[in-house]
């Protein structure tokens, strides 16, 4: 199966019969008072298999590119929006009342391809779909007494946008001695391009070693300088690591190792009981909700600042590939 273009507009029309002897009530712009309610309760998502085709470099002479096959999944809705729609008008004695239409529009639109590995129909839900591009216009048809009206417009199915951002520069811990801020301090990545709010934020450190990881606080800060969430603090029993990638995700199963050895993998956000979380100047105070979700509903474009410190002396680290950001936003 091909892979297709995206659609994500659905179109909409029902007609209004206008009685003889009532007008309808415009807008100060010159357009009808309608308005449009619907119900999404008959859409499904449904995840097909498709193939398109790559180039890749070729490394070996003559170096002719390779266009190679690629399976794609892509998320198709699939089902009916029913819908009712109101004008408002009015009678010969300037009472205000409502006609209404309704009908029911067929879905079977392409909304999104992932790689095959993701499940684009999972967290995926019809919350975000708006009407747009209304209009009402005389119907090409005549009544002798009544005016005949017709609705059209297109429901939008909004997909939600994610996307990661980074920065690879080597964070050393501490910045000298033994103790103390790393540096940089804090680390900066630059979000731009993002419309909406968020939704959800992963973070990940890669290339992280540490002689002694237990002395390592981690905190993430949104552009406002303010919000924000320790992704780890005083992890596992002191073992030495080296060289891990460490992601957090509100959504994963396992919390950060608190007294245990500290590998590769996907985390909650941890503050390991029992220690003092220091975060000298300029980072703001720890939330003591420790949560990626305290970023959900800000704007997600800034400066975004990660804080490391070494709170004990005696051992040393890095996050030598620095680190990265997967930011999800709502439909603007």
């Amino acid at each position: 199966m091909a892979c297709e273009s995206c659609d994500q507009l659905v179109d909409f029309c029902c007609t209004f019969v206008v009685p003889e002897g009532f007008t309808t009530v415009l807008n100060p712009d010159g357009t009808y008072k309608a308005s449009v309610a619907f119900n999404t309760d008959c859409l499904f998502c449904n995840t097909e298999i498709c193939e398109s085709e790559m180039t890749i470099p070729n490394p070996c002479p003559p170096n002719n590119p390779l266009l190679c096959p690629v399976i794609l999944n892509r998320l198709v809705v699939q089902g009916s929006i029913r819908f009712i729609s109101s004008l408002e008008v009015m009678d010969s004695q300037g009472n205000s009342s409502h006609i209404c239409c309704h009908g029911e529009s067929c879905v079977d639109n392409i909304l999104l391809y992932t790689c095959q590995d993701v499940d684009p129909c999972e967290g995926f839900d019809f919350t975000n779909i708006d009407v747009v591009n209304l209009d009402v216009d005389p119907a090409n048809c005549t009544n002798a007494c009544d005016t005949i009206l017709t609705l059209r417009g297109q429901f939008d199915f909004c997909v939600p946008s994610t996307a990661t951002f980074s920065n690879p520069a080597s964070i050393t811990i501490p910045a000298g001695g033994t103790a103390g801020p790393a540096s940089p301090y804090p680390s900066v990545i630059n979000v731009a391009g993002l419309d909406g709010t968020i939704t959800k934020v992963t973070a990940t450190l890669n290339g992280f070693s540490h002689t002694f990881p237990l002395d390592v606080d981690v905190m993430l800060v949104a552009p406002d300088g303010t919000t924000n969430t320790i992704l780890m603090s005083d992890p596992d029993s002191g073992t030495g690591v080296t060289n891990l990638t460490l992601t957090f995700d509100d959504a994963a199963t396992s919390s950060v190792p608190c007294g245990g050895l500290l590998t590769t993998g996907t985390y909650k956000p941890t503050n390991c009981p029992g220690f003092s979380d220091a975060f000298p100047p300029p980072a703001p105070a720890p939330n003591p909700i420790v949560a990626l979700s305290n970023f959900n509903g800000l704007a997600p474009n800034g400066a975004w600042k990660l804080f490391v410190v070494d709170n004990a002396g005696g051992d040393v680290g890095s996050i030598s590939g620095g680190w990265s950001i997967t930011i999800t936003t709502t439909c603007p």
